[in-house]
């Protein structure tokens, strides 16, 4: 029949503005157009009024929209009881504007409970889960006549059946249309019967529902135990994790937290609230440690990606707190009073292990960095690098948030053991750092950060002597994870150390070896450029050196005429033939000595140039 879901859509747009009276209309539509699809257009005009068939357990059987008939009717006159209700605004409600809204209710509740029978009736063919929906839902509006007349009662055992019915079918049917309707109309109403009733502030809402929950109804209570056989069994209260009592019985819903001890200081949970966010927070916990018990072989990031769970419960916790806290002080409360100081406590402790759980998850994150960093070169491992120096930084700035949490500072020992955690990330972070160092090659800044982080870790082993057995808390640090990390951080410092010293004696030897060797001087290469700077040092030669130098032998051209080559006698002979100086030459003979050297060939150019 689908009624609970039929009732939030037709809720969901009008409300969500807040107009009853426009979710009034709607439904008077809806009633028109199903009455004319079901029974057909009225023919008759000569009377005002027309009496309307009523529902059968066979129409039920032959079509379920007849059932949405029945919603439909009811959810009009509800919509018409709460128009009236929140038109009234702060002005109050009069008498009969009082009585006319249960009236309206009462119609609302009349609906139901003809559906509801129509139901139970074998010719309807409705099933199990469908009789529980309209029981349900006639449960809820008779708890809003009672709760309206201010029958505490009354109105809490009916709001209570709604509620463990609701439940019980949100087991057996997926999605969170159950859910849903427990948030936005029973569970608001619950609180406030409980508040009216002097009811235990401590005491949760389902042990609530369960103790008005009417037992003696041997048929419903059989129908909801079919569907969840523990739903309505009380849990015994059992110490669950240090510092934290809880109720835990068989049933798989979170159980309630009843106090919390932390510090040596023990607080009492008294709201209901903060009870069932806190006993959410120790379900998440269990199921998360289960978790990492079975795949502890996984990598670091598929186990990290299952802390969200356990987050997200810390934080509502924490939200939780933080606004009935707030509220308190609003109201006027003094920070003196018990109930105050019990919060405070609880706040510090819930926002301590929000940080500790987060802590934790980075923790896990960085070492499945650590394991993929192996398995990377290059690239990908300087991206491992720098996520895993992130990881450290962010657990840093955690520590530091840690610190100015209210109490922490006036607890010198818990300041001690806080400073000896970060001591010891401190080291991890500048241990991540030199190995990206190392990894490029630079060992001397790998040896300046492997020897501050071996400080650190020095310092963190003697504030550990001194503290003891630090808390128990979800990245409590052992002793033998500080000494492994002290004995690698100290040779990692020895071994960078020999490496840089072996790089400082290579560099000095190729200097010497440098300073040695033959250099031209700048003004001999001027052809080349110098990579690695000028050298102003070798700029000249000075004085400067003797030194053969490439050049063409003048001398040649000079004794050209002086040099006997083969072939040349004849000329050889002219020469020592031709007549002295001191004799007189005819005119003959000089004309003859023109001609011959005339056929002699000329030299021409500058020595010798241009033969």
């Amino acid at each position: 029949m689908d009624i609970t879901s039929t009732v939030l859509k037709l809720r969901s747009d009008p409300l969500l503005l807040g107009d009853y009276n426009a979710y009034r209309a709607l439904c008077s539509r809806r009633i028109s157009k199903l009455r004319r699809s079901l029974y057909g257009k009225s023919t008759s005009r000569s009377r005002k009024y027309v009496v309307k068939a009523a529902v059968t357990p066979e129409n039920l059987a032959e079509n379920p929209k007849y059932a949405h008939l029945l919603v439909y009717s009811a959810e009009r006159a509800w919509a018409f009881a709460m128009y009236m209700k929140s038109d009234s605004g702060n002005s109050g409600l009069s008498g009969p504007t009082r009585s006319h809204i249960i009236t309206r209710f009462h119609k609302a509740y009349k609906y139901a409970t003809q559906l509801l029978s129509l139901l139970q009736d074998p010719e309807s063919k409705a099933g199990q889960n469908d009789i529980l929906e309209a029981r349900a839902y006639a449960d809820s509006i008779a708890g809003s006549v009672a709760f309206e007349k201010k029958q505490w009662e009354k109105a809490l055992t009916h709001l209570s059946t709604a509620r463990i019915i609701y439940l019980a079918l949100s087991s057996v049917v997926r999605g969170d249309t159950f859910k849903d309707i427990l948030s936005s109309n029973i569970d608001p109403a619950v609180r406030y019967s409980s508040y009216q009733l002097r009811l235990p502030r401590n005491q949760d809402i389902d042990t609530t529902s369960r103790q008005h929950f009417p037992k003696d109804d041997e048929k419903l209570l059989s129908a909801v135990k079919e569907l969840d056989a523990d739903i309505l069994n009380e849990p015994e209260e059992v110490q669950a994790a240090e510092g934290t009592t809880v109720n835990a019985g068989t049933s798989t819903k979170p159980a309630a937290v009843r106090s919390i001890t932390w510090r040596t200081r023990t607080a009492p949970v008294e709201d209901a609230d903060v009870s069932i966010a806190l006993g959410n927070v120790v379900a998440a916990e269990k199921n998360l440690e289960s978790y990492l018990v079975e795949h502890k072989g996984d990598s670091g990031k598929s186990r990290a990606d299952h802390f969200d769970e356990i987050l997200a419960a810390w934080q509502e916790s924490a939200d939780v707190i933080k606004k009935i806290k707030d509220d308190a002080l609003n109201d006027g409360a003094s920070t003196d009073d018990e109930r105050i100081q019990a919060l405070q406590i609880i706040y510090t402790y819930v926002n301590y292990n929000l940080i500790s759980w987060r802590i934790r998850r980075n923790s896990t994150m960085a070492t499945g960095v650590w394991d993929d960093k192996k398995e990377k070169d290059g690239a990908g491992a300087v991206a491992g690098f720098k996520e895993e120096v992130a990881l450290w930084d962010a657990i840093l700035q955690d520590l530091e948030q840690a610190t100015e949490l209210p109490g922490v500072a006036a607890d010198e020992e818990f300041g001690s053991e806080l400073e000896m955690k970060k001591h010891y990330y401190l080291a991890l972070k500048c241990s991540a750092i030199a190995a990206s160092h190392a990894n490029i090659g630079n060992r001397l800044n790998a040896l300046a950060l492997y020897h501050r982080a071996s400080e650190s870790i020095k310092a963190a082993v003697g504030l550990a002597s001194q503290i003891g057995n630090s808390s128990n808390d979800a990245f409590s640090i052992p002793s033998d994870k500080l000494s492994i990390l002290s004995i690698e951080l100290k040779a990692n410092t020895q071994r960078y150390h020999a490496l840089a010293e072996m790089d400082r004696l290579t560099q000095q030897s190729a200097t010497l070896a440098q300073k040695l060797a033959f250099k031209k001087p700048l003004i001999e290469s001027l052809a080349s450029y110098p990579e690695g700077g000028i050298d102003f040092s070798n700029l000249i030669d000075f004085p400067p050196k003797v030194k053969p130098i490439p050049v063409k032998p003048i001398f040649f051209d000079i004794a050209w005429n002086y040099v006997e080559y083969p072939g040349m006698e004849k000329e050889a002979e002219l020469v020592t033939s031709a007549p002295s100086a001191t004799q007189p030459m005819d005119v003959d003979s000089a004309e003859r000595e023109q001609g011959d050297e005339q056929a002699t060939p000329q030299r021409k150019g500058w020595f010798g140039w241009g033969r």
